[in-house]
């Protein structure tokens, strides 16, 4: 893939107990035959990149109903953390269910804001009743208005709640899904997705652009 046109970072580090980590590159592949960057291609930059710079710390940060959580939620929600354990993901978990360091708020909804604003790659929304519809209004509204790419969001949600009541279904949801937030339903997620929600929170992290890595 070398070429005339590729970049290279070189990192120096001076002097003795020194320790320097990396956590994004950004690339650029240059080719006349699109068609030739094939799939395995893809998945082989992918493989790679992620090799080299997923051990820097992966930092999700996870919202879902405190109470009244069905079976298929539970069960979505342990298989999703699961997976998240298995990449050695620091989850943070929202709407009270732990004290979040280095906030400054007495008000847990601005500090949970003020948290992943500075600490997070990606944020999980289970969006599946009162609480966790909040989260995702006050989320999502912060980041379409201030246009902050980083971190990313992404919101699932069940036909229950999305047909509760049109303010949801032709707010807070049809809102997340014109400015380009990523939304599952649950049932997908639990049946094929859960993969495709770990390679979006690793892309995100690995490349700072509006579709991550080769899509996502």
């Amino acid at each position: 893939m070398a070429n005339s046109n590729s970049q290279h970072s070189k990192v120096t580090v001076l002097g003795t107990n020194n320790e320097t980590v990396v956590n994004q590159i950004n690339i650029s592949i240059f080719s006349n035959d699109h068609s030739s960057l094939t799939d395995d291609l893809k998945k082989e930059i992918r493989s790679v990149l992620e090799g080299e710079l997923i051990n820097s710390e992966l930092r999700v940060f996870l919202c879902y109903p405190n109470i009244n959580k069905d079976e298929e939620s539970t069960s979505c929600i342990e298989n999703l953390r699961n997976e998240l354990n298995s990449i050695n993901a620091v989850v943070f978990e929202g709407g009270g269910k732990q004290n979040l360091p280095d906030t400054e708020s007495v008000y847990i909804h601005i500090a949970e804001l003020d948290f992943i604003k500075r600490n997070c790659d990606s944020i999980v929304i289970f969006a599946l009743d009162e609480i966790t519809l909040s989260q995702i209004t006050l989320i999502s509204y912060y980041k379409i208005t201030r246009e902050v790419k980083s971190p990313d969001l992404i919101v699932i949600y069940n036909n229950h709640v999305k047909s509760l009541d049109r303010f949801f279904s032709l707010g807070v949801f049809q809102y997340c899904d014109d400015n380009n937030i990523k939304i599952f339903d649950i049932a997908d997620v639990q049946d094929q997705k859960i993969e495709v929600l770990i390679r979006r929170i690793k892309n995100k992290k690995l490349i700072s652009k509006d579709k991550g890595l080769l899509g996502g």
